[in-house]
């Protein structure tokens, strides 16, 4: 049996926030989530602190949460995860690639409500975070700018009136607020107009990621649509503008598919997602990136009514399960990539030839 930390499977028997449990047929907008970045006054950022200084930073921050918080939280020391739980954790989007590196002093906290949770001396001292599997980016501001008012009375944290909260990366400066919400966009790809779409929403000071955030290439046609500056708005009005472009994405995703159901598009996209549908069901090994790839393409199969016995929530869930530790976990062991795309494979297999909904709705249990 594999060696995982008892928080990790504290962890693991939870929903991740950003995996819709009641999908709706079509929904475009996945999920969304409201990041802060705060330092605290007079100490250095985490990237330039020794491990001494690090721990006061957390320190001050446990007590300030233990003064103002209520219920259940979980708190685990980066330092001593394994490879395994670190991984499980990123893909679970709850730390930053920069977590991975499990530097001491960092921290990754949870509340008991899933949706929040707190990386400890990443690149700023605290990157607070809340996801939910939606668009409603204005209720997650409410309960992030609540929860960081409430620490607020106890941090001081580093804070100039002509420049707004001080962060380590100057792109931060200001609210330190990054909104983003997760759009799938099948059909905008298969026309090829994204790049075009890009651009438009670039010169709106917005910019696209892939399924793991910046820096990461964009698989299984998951876009992360966020806003670029943090200085000169306020918070609200941030994520106005980008709910604005958001609108006006999925809009065009929506006509895009329309116009593949319609005329000879409409054999197009028939092959497209029957193809995705015997490439899954049938094979005996696959990776990671054509596994995402194939899934969003079934997906979309199924918004368009091609396959109805087929649960969007259970798409999302396999999403989850294919992913490399995922797989391991489940596994109980370390596996080869040759054994990950064999286990991925028979997911897919023993999932598509009885698709109505299994037990677990996210959660991994080994």
């Amino acid at each position: 049996m594999m060696n995982t930390d008892p928080l990790i499977r504290q962890v693991m028997e939870r929903v991740p926030a950003w995996l819709p449990q009641h999908p709706g047929k079509g929904d475009i907008v996945i999920s969304s989530r409201i990041r802060l970045a705060r330092n605290l006054h007079g100490f250095p950022f985490p990237l330039n602190a020794s491990p001494t200084v690090r721990g006061e930073v957390a320190n001050a921050f446990f007590d300030a949460m233990e003064a103002t918080e209520n219920g259940d939280w979980l708190r685990l020391a980066m330092e001593p995860l394994n490879d395994l739980s670190v991984a499980l954790l990123f893909e679970r989007k709850l730390i930053s690639r920069e977590f991975l590196t499990r530097e001491p002093g960092r921290f990754l906290v949870l509340a008991s409500d899933p949706r929040l949770s707190v990386m400890i001396n990443e690149e700023d001292h605290f990157r607070m975070q809340y996801c939910r599997s939606d668009g409603n980016l204005m209720a997650s501001w409410t309960e992030l700018s609540e929860f960081e008012s409430r620490l607020q009375k106890i941090l001081n944290f580093s804070y100039l009136p002509e420049r707004g909260y001080i962060t380590s990366c100057p792109s931060n400066l200001g609210t330190g607020i990054r909104a983003s919400v997760m759009m799938h966009l099948p059909a905008l790809r298969i026309l090829d107009r994204l790049k075009t779409l890009k651009t438009a929403f670039a010169n709106m000071g917005m910019t696209a990621r892939g399924l793991n955030g910046e820096g990461t290439d964009i698989i299984g046609n998951l876009y992360q649509i966020s806003n670029q500056s943090t200085l000169g708005e306020s918070e609200e009005d941030i994520i106005r503008r980008l709910l604005a472009v958001v609108a006006d994405i999925e809009q065009e995703e929506r006509n895009a598919r329309e116009e593949l159901l319609s005329g000879d598009n409409l054999i197009r996209l028939s092959d497209c997602c029957a193809r995705a549908y015997g490439n899954l069901k049938y094979c005996y090994q696959i990776a990671s990136s054509e596994a995402l790839n194939l899934l969003s393409l079934l997906r979309l199969g199924c918004d368009c009514g091609f396959f109805p016995d087929i649960p969007v929530k259970e798409l999302n869930r396999m999403l989850l399960l294919s992913l490399p530790a995922h797989l391991a976990y489940r596994a109980g062991r370390e596996l080869s990539p040759e054994e990950r795309a064999a286990g991925r494979a028979a997911l897919f297999r023993e999932f598509l030839s009885n698709p109505a909904p299994g037990e677990g709705n996210g959660t991994v249990r080994e």
